[in-house]
């Protein structure tokens, strides 16, 4: 082979080489690009479950309902109180218990009458409105009431309505030093019965 096929033949080879070197930085980009877009793929999935782990405690109504109760906090606790404030008279306050606030909050914003002194009288009337009992209290959404006894017999029996983020919304006297209408941390008892009433049959609209 003369001089100028050697030439050509080294050429050859050159080109071919950088072809394949080409070729090779292709499949390594692609694949490079592939595994970024599982990545993401994946880590926008993971964002998704996080967020879905993070259950939304509330709803619209729920939200409406909670921000119209909290015109009434504060003023004093009566056992068997009803009078509910009329947050647009400074001089009014609350002379009310748990069952009154449940009572007055869900007939005047709720449009419904949760009748009888006794709590499984509120809670049956709360199911035959077209109420739904709530199986754990870590399904609870805004606005779902919590029932509390603290014996057997029933003697002593509380109810709160949840508020959100581990807090509820009820009258008690005295309680971590505030007498009347406050939010408050949830009760590490566990509630015999849970009721939802707002995004149900019971409560067409939050007035």
């Amino acid at each position: 082979m003369d001089g100028l096929g050697k030439k050509l033949m080294i050429l050859l080879l050159v080109v071919l080489l950088a072809f394949a070197a080409v070729s090779v930085f292709k499949s390594l980009h692609k694949s490079d690009s592939d595994n970024a877009d599982s990545s993401a793929s994946l880590g926008s999935e993971q964002s998704v479950n996080g967020e879905e782990a993070e259950k939304e405690e509330s709803t619209p109504d729920g939200r409406l309902f909670l921000e119209k109760a909290l015109k009434h906090v504060g003023g004093y606790y009566k056992r068997a109180g009803t009078h509910l404030k009329n947050p647009d008279d400074p001089d009014d306050e609350n002379i009310i218990d748990c069952t009154g606030l449940v009572q007055e909050l869900y007939k005047k914003y709720c449009g419904i009458k949760l009748t009888g002194g006794k709590h499984t009288n509120m809670i049956d009337k709360a199911l035959e409105l077209g109420g739904e009992k709530v199986k754990s209290p870590d399904d609870l959404y805004v606005g779902d009431l919590l029932f509390y006894r603290s014996d057997e017999e029933n003697n002593r029996q509380h109810v709160a309505i949840y508020a959100g983020g581990g807090d509820v919304l009820d009258a008690s006297p005295d309680r971590e030093g505030r007498d009347g209408v406050y939010v408050r941390s949830l009760s590490t008892a566990e509630p015999y019965e849970i009721i939802r009433l707002i995004n149900t049959d019971a409560v067409k609209e939050i007035k």
